[in-house]
């Protein structure tokens, strides 16, 4: 077996484990859904709102994201140039998969103290660092003596070196038994700390990724260039700057000083910026360059991916302001939620470059029907997730600030918030629940769920079935009247 086919099991594995955990992931996602309205089980249990949830967040963004761009952006690399460090590539995709598996158990061990993002034990964090570090290695030792890298290169290094910075920031402590440890941080700095990881997590670990993907597969699948290079240079050198302070925006009323607060409300704005620039690089891209292309059903993927990425980051800039934040924190439209995002456009993209890379790996056309069906089902789910959390959010930021005559809040239990807003009044949560905009969200993460079990079974066909063979599809019509477009796009 030649080093190619050899890099292609490591390509082939690593989009096998993504899909499993996010698999695994979106059925903890759809039943903490659940758990939020009928509080059962009790939060004391294993099976409880505090243990599913960093379970579930666990399982998606290191689990899920994590493999499936490890993958991804090994296929993508190959196309251009020849991979090296097959045995480390090999045992880092191993180690990352004991890392999420051993901080699930942990996290249900009672070793998570409560967050999300990560901080599930030293033995997993050390493990996962070690991933990260494997993959940055075999990433700039395949560059090594290439011809000038082409932008999604240069994302796929800013999001593995970003990453491996954060999550050692954010995870670093003195360990003290075989799970636990103190982290450096801890104290007085832990909540602006934690910010700044959020809004790592969020940027490194979910936003490069995606603009590596899009910038490495939307110019290569419809052969053409990318809109503006120039643009997506502001955006990697905007992102590496902003990312790491912008989480400061969520510090507001909080006891850090009012200056940094400020701050950080302006660095999430011009991040914001930053990434919509991005995305209306890759809109331009596929709508408005000098050759028009067709978008067939996997083109959407990356199309409707980029309409709600920037749907969420408009939302995430207004929810900087501290009126915003003051009105909807606590809600369900909470900007600092960073599953929305990846379970919405976060999904969209992964699994229109899984498809292809699956596709091109395999040499096995995927079935246009499954695929179709998990474009509907993705984009459907995104659109009712989003309207949902934003309409419930709404009604329980008003039961949040509503006093009654005597000036007491009117709503005193947070059962009672997540449920206003339903038009009927009754003592059974299920029956509130179903009457409210609450249910839009459910109902949009559980069609979600359904599109990732259709885009699961595509790619298990794609990878073990017979299929026709894959043909590298003919997309461009015309040629539109000549405009500029930047060299170096490729």
């Amino acid at each position: 077996m030649n080093p190619k086919e050899k890099f292609n099991k490591v390509i082939k594995y690593s989009i096998l484990f993504g899909i499993g955990w996010t698999v695994i992931a979106l059925l903890f996602g759809v039943i903490n859904r659940v758990q939020l309205i009928l509080f059962f089980p009790s939060s004391d249990t294993i099976l409880g709102y505090g243990i599913l949830r960093p379970v579930f967040t666990t399982a998606l963004i290191f689990g899920a994201v994590l493999s499936l761009f490890t993958g991804i952006a090994y296929h993508s690399l190959q196309r251009k140039l020849e991979l090296k460090l097959e045995l480390a590539a090999r045992i880092g995709m191993y180690v990352q998969q004991l890392a999420v598996l051993l901080s699930i158990i942990s996290i249900v061990a009672g070793y998570n103290e409560g967050r999300e993002y990560g901080e599930a034990g030293w033995i997993p964090d050390c493990l996962t660092a070690l991933s990260i570090f494997i993959f940055l290695v075999v990433v700039l030792v395949s560059l090594k003596g290439a011809e000038s890298p082409s932008r999604g290169q240069i994302f796929i290094v800013l999001s593995a070196a970003g990453a491996l910075l954060v999550f050692e920031f954010g995870n670093a402590g003195m360990p003290y038994d075989i799970f636990s440890s103190v982290p450096y941080t801890a104290g007085l700095q832990d909540a602006s700390v934690q910010e700044f990881y959020r809004s790592g997590v969020l940027g490194y670990f979910l936003l490069f990724p995606l603009f590596a993907i899009l910038y490495s597969y939307v110019p290569a699948y419809h052969n053409i260039q990318l809109y503006s290079s120039s643009m997506a240079n502001f955006q990697a050198s905007a992102m590496a700057l902003l990312i790491p302070v912008a989480g400061a925006a969520n510090l507001a009323f909080s006891p850090v000083p009012g200056g940094l607060q400020t701050f950080g409300m302006i660095c999430a704005l011009a991040l914001g910026a930053a990434l919509l620039a991005g995305a209306m690089n890759v809109k331009y891209t596929l709508n408005n360059g000098p050759i028009a292309v067709d978008q067939d059903d996997i083109s959407k993927f990356f199309s409707r991916g980029v309409f709600f990425l920037i749907l969420f980051t408009t939302v995430r800039a207004i929810g900087s302001f501290r009126w915003a934040q003051e009105r909807f924190a606590y809600t369900w439209i909470n900007s600092s939620d960073i599953s929305l995002d990846t379970v919405t456009y976060g999904m969209l993209i992964l699994f229109g470059s899984a498809f292809i890379a699956s596709q091109q790996l395999q040499n096995r056309k995927a079935s246009a029907g499954l695929v179709k069906s998990t474009l509907i089902s993705l984009t459907a789910g995104s659109a009712l997730l989003f309207t949902g959390t934003a309409i419930a959010g709404f009604f329980q930021s008003i039961a949040l600030r509503s006093t009654g005559a005597d000036g007491a809040l009117s709503v005193k239990t947070w059962q009672d918030t997540l449920l206003s807003g339903s038009f009927i009044s009754s003592k059974d949560p299920a029956v509130q629940f179903l009457s409210g905009a609450g249910v839009l969200s459910l109902t949009g993460i559980a069609v979600i769920f359904i599109g990732i079990l259709l885009g699961t079974l595509t790619l298990l066909l794609v990878f073990f079935a017979n299929a026709q063979p894959y043909g590298e599809p003919d997309l461009h019509k015309k040629i539109q009247a000549p405009m500029h477009i930047s060299q170096g796009a490729h």
